[in-house]
């Protein structure tokens, strides 16, 4: 299950320009061949989902956010996230800050790949609860692993406010950053949970 604060975005709502980024061009298995095997499809997707299964893929997806089947492998992660009763993820919209300036190539993928790095860490950790530091922290961690990698495959990658993210992370400040905006977030009025 998805949860969605918006502390305070601009008209572009960042949860469905994510959902019709990923949801729309792929399908949520990869269909078999007459030989049973999937047809071009990394044997990491085929088959269905199941919660190791999910730290897996996003693992993968942040090592190689351009492999074949990666838009594939967003589209089922973020159905199984979703659909799934037993994990909750609450976004912050702008844990990596302004979601307007993210680049809007990588933008979608770094805020799925929050997502997908917060129920990664619930999974192994199923105690934890969605708003706690350390979740919310393994998602940011996450996108940040997918940043580093974007911008050794791609020039165009780099983003000012993901780079402060980054000089945050080398003076051991990050899970600062994001405990201010989850005290902020929680503090802001008519915040569904």
């Amino acid at each position: 299950m998805l949860h969605h604060t918006r502390p305070s975005l601009a008209p572009s709502d960042l949860l469905s320009l994510l959902l019709v980024t990923l949801l729309a061009p792929s399908l949520l298995f990869a269909a078999p061949t007459q030989s049973g095997s999937p047809s071009s499809a990394s044997p990491a997707l085929y088959g269905p989902i199941d919660l190791q299964k999910v730290v897996r893929l996003a693992e993968l997806l942040e090592a190689q956010p351009f492999a074949p089947q990666a838009k594939d492998i967003r589209s089922a992660l973020t159905t199984y996230i979703i659909d799934a009763p037993d994990l909750t993820v609450i976004l912050h919209g702008d844990m990596l800050g302004d979601p307007e300036k993210l680049h809007p190539d990588y933008g979608p993928l770094l805020v799925a790949q929050m997502m997908f790095g917060m129920a990664s860490y619930s999974i192994n950790h199923p105690r934890a609860k969605p708003d706690d530091l350390a979740v919310q922290l393994a998602g940011v961690e996450s996108a940040l692993r997918l940043y580093s990698t974007l911008k050794r495959l791609r020039q165009d990658a780099s983003m000012q406010q993901l780079e402060s993210l980054v000089a945050l992370r080398s003076i051991n400040k990050l899970s600062q950053h994001v405990t201010e905006r989850l005290s902020r977030d929680s503090k802001a009025p008519g915040q569904a949970k």
